[in-house]
């Protein structure tokens, strides 16, 4: 069991601590991009940039019905509403949606690192396509 945390005003106990939901899309690219998920700021850039990779991923197959591009909703949306259970491509979904939301958002300085990140995601979405095919269920456009 943890300790408590200590503010200026007390002690504040485990149930009274604030939860972010991790698994949550919004929560989780933050996360990735070294943002806490309660900080805001951002949020409607991320939210379009989220909606586009999404968007994306749905054109060539991924994603489980159904998937409308307003799902994001930073207190409800997670993962697997997205991409249903298929865990082999989970985190390739996610590395996908960061390394596009990265280039989208907060582009490298150095020419090298974003064609590393350009010839990743187009592997990443190589990848993924190929396991799309494996599933026995997949949206159909």
């Amino acid at each position: 069991m943890s300790e408590p945390n200590t503010t200026a005003e007390g002690t504040i106990t485990e149930e009274e601590q604030p939860t972010v939901n991790t698994t949550g899309i919004l929560a989780s690219v933050k996360l990735m991009l070294g943002m806490e998920p309660d900080y805001n700021a951002f949020d409607t850039d991320l939210i379009i940039h989220i909606n586009t990779c999404l968007a994306e991923l749905y054109q060539v197959g991924v994603g489980t019905e159904p998937f409308q591009l307003d799902l994001i909703n930073p207190e409800t949306s997670e993962w697997e509403d997205f991409i249903g259970n298929e865990d082999v491509a989970l985190n390739m979904v996610k590395s996908y949606t960061y390394l596009s939301l990265r280039t989208l958002f907060d582009p490298p300085q150095n020419s090298f690192v974003l064609d590393a990140q350009h010839k990743k995601a187009e592997e990443l979405l190589w990848r993924i396509r190929v396991e799309a095919d494996k599933w026995p269920m997949h949206h159909t456009t």
